[in-house]
């Protein structure tokens, strides 16, 4: 029997999983099995270390010193 992985490595994985646990949930009527819950909590790890990682967003201003 192989083991299944269930720790999101990249952003584009996690969404993917997310998007999969909403459609295992409208199947299923909402219930994941161990291995469902742990693939997606490892997934909302990721989206939440990879916002953290981010830091505050930067603003800047454009000035235009051009002469007419």
């Amino acid at each position: 029997m192989a083991k299944e992985k269930t720790n999101v490595e990249n952003l584009g994985e996690a969404i993917s999983v997310l998007v999969q646990a909403v459609n295992i949930a409208q199947a299923k009527g909402g219930v994941y099995s161990f291995s469902d819950a742990a693939k997606i909590n490892s997934a909302l790890q990721f989206i939440e270390e990879a916002a953290a990682q981010q830091g505050p967003e930067v603003q800047t201003e454009e000035i235009d010193n051009t002469v007419e």
